[in-house]
């Protein structure tokens, strides 16, 4: 069985916005857990004690096998990993994972309480809540509704600091089994889909791994786009710019003051980035092929397709262009 599980996190110790961008990391590569969507991050005054420094609060959408009391010890074992001393109630904390509600859930546990009691009371969960699941309905209204209603005067005010802030976009051209690859070379020479790929990402920030970085003509740089590679052992390289992890990469990202983000592979690298992107445009080709690399199944991630158009290549073969986009709310 898979739960939908919506959570929220909080810090408001060091350094706020990198240490719920980590716990996010955290808990990607928690096994039994995928991360589905995250929202902004909004400062917020603090709600109980309010003898403490604002918070940095966050919400996100998880989906897990896990059963509730298990996920509970996980996300309390990262907690720890950061720092968290559980030693004041509504107390200063570097780092705050609450399990605010799971889908067909009903718990009233001394360790476990679902619906999270507070959660419909307290702006500065229902605001980045209602950005990722805004209909989302528990009892007789959803959070969108809850929020509009809510008497609580406390300051949330969006900053910038989320992985959601860059508006990131997956692009691929994939077979009929969703293979992208095959011995680090494209499966198709489709040169609609190569024009299409140019148009949309010139003057845009190409994110990639070391592997599509390798298969490159030339294993140059694609022009007029800023070529971001994602490596733990590469540093440099001609007209390469290079981040270790997501939190680097990010950061490269935000020197580009606003440039649009297309992830462009290879299989790892759609892994690592799609809880973080909100749309995607795919070319499927209809045939099969013996590919060894695969995109990331774009429903576990609640991808809906917005639009589909069929055409037929050069040689007669058949693909269709695809448009998916990330299920959630807006935010107010």
């Amino acid at each position: 069985m898979e739960y939908n599980v919506y959570i929220g996190l909080g810090s408001n110790v060091g350094e706020r916005e990198k240490t719920i961008r980590a716990a996010f990391e955290a808990i990607k590569t928690t096994p039994h857990i995928r991360l589905v969507v995250v929202s902004s991050f909004y400062e917020t005054s603090p709600w109980g004690n309010t003898d403490q420094p604002p918070f940095v609060n966050a919400a996100a959408k998880i989906k897990t096998s896990l059963p509730p009391d298990k996920l509970l010890s996980k996300l309390n074992d990262i907690e720890d990993k950061f720092g968290r001393e559980r030693l004041e109630h509504w107390g200063k904390r570097t780092l705050d994972i609450d399990i605010l509600h799971i889908e067909g859930v009903v718990c009233d546990t001394e360790r476990l309480k679902l619906p999270h009691p507070y959660m419909l009371k307290r702006k500065f969960v229902l605001v980045p809540l209602d950005e990722i699941a805004a209909t989302l309905k528990i009892g007789r209204r959803n959070i969108r509704q809850y929020l509009l209603a809510c008497p609580d005067t406390g300051q949330v005010h969006k900053i910038i600091g989320s992985p959601r802030d860059f508006s990131m976009s997956i692009i691929a051209c994939v077979d009929a089994n969703w293979g992208i690859g095959k011995e680090n070379r494209l499966l198709f020479d489709l040169p609609e889909d190569m024009a299409l790929f140019r148009e949309r990402t010139v003057g845009s920030i190409v994110v990639m791994g070391r592997k599509t970085m390798e298969s490159l003509p030339g294993k140059k740089p694609l022009k007029s786009r800023y070529n971001l590679v994602l490596s733990r052992t590469l540093k440099s390289g001609n007209g390469f710019l290079f981040a270790e992890d997501i939190d680097g990469a990010l950061k490269k990202i935000a020197q580009k003051r606003g440039a649009r983000v297309f992830v462009i592979g290879g299989e790892e690298i759609f892994h690592e980035f799609m809880p973080y992107v909100g749309d995607a445009y795919i070319t499927k080709v209809d045939a099969v092929t013996a590919a060894d690399t695969f995109l990331p199944d774009l429903e576990e991630y609640d991808f809906v397709v917005e639009t589909a158009e069929n055409h037929v290549g050069r040689g007669g073969l058949q693909y269709e262009s695809l448009y998916y986009k990330k299920q959630g709310g807006q935010s107010l």
